[in-house]
């Protein structure tokens, strides 16, 4: 389960941040999760649970924004949501090789409270 790596890394770098900013306690973490990303959310919620206990995000509320799979369709020059194993745009059935959306996994924001 690579979702525990990636939750592992995460979780470091939320606490870093927390530290810098001499917050006493993390309260809600915001991430961006593509479709293309290989991250199960629910894997990563678990791990990310799992990786907090006993810190100052302890019970910190991880909100995952599923980001769906956006191809660029050259001949139309229009943007389209493909689904994982078929990147056809649905007006001309013209293949795309140009993914604009959905490899993204991405730390956005934090809530804090508290000094320490």
């Amino acid at each position: 389960m690579h979702e525990f790596a990636i939750a592992q890394t995460l979780v470091e770098t939320v606490l870093e941040r927390a530290r810098a900013h001499g917050a006493g306690r993390v309260d809600r973490v915001r991430v961006r999760v593509g479709a293309l990303s290989g991250v199960v959310p629910e894997a990563l919620s678990f791990a990310f649970e799992a990786l907090t206990a006993g810190t100052p995000a302890e019970g910190a509320e991880l909100a995952v924004e599923n980001v769906p799979l956006v191809c660029y369709c050259v001949p139309c020059g229009r943007e389209f949501h493909a689904e994982e194993c078929a990147y056809f745009c649905p007006a001309c059935g013209t293949p795309s090789t140009e993914v604009r959306q959905g490899r993204e996994l991405d730390l956005m924001a934090l809530e804090v409270s508290g000094h320490v």
